[in-house]
């Protein structure tokens, strides 16, 4: 099962793209190198439960989502 984000930022500079357990375990991470576009994430290898994502880059204000993965 895949997931999808879509994102739109003005900045050009590299952003990492994580998810976090409940925990605060980091179970998944992309690099991401464009302004817009889809984040896709497979969700496949995660067990049922709620996980933080965050979007992230060096200058500017983390974004963060809930994701709830159910089976």
């Amino acid at each position: 099962t895949t997931v999808r984000f879509q994102f739109e930022t003005n900045q050009a500079q590299a952003k990492v793209f994580e998810v976090y357990n409940l925990l605060g375990e980091k179970v998944a991470v992309q690099n991401v190198n464009a302004t817009s576009g889809t984040i896709e994430l497979s969700v496949a290898d995660l067990p049922a439960g709620i996980y933080n994502c965050v979007l992230s880059a060096a200058t500017s204000a983390p974004v963060m989502r809930k994701l709830v993965v159910t089976r």
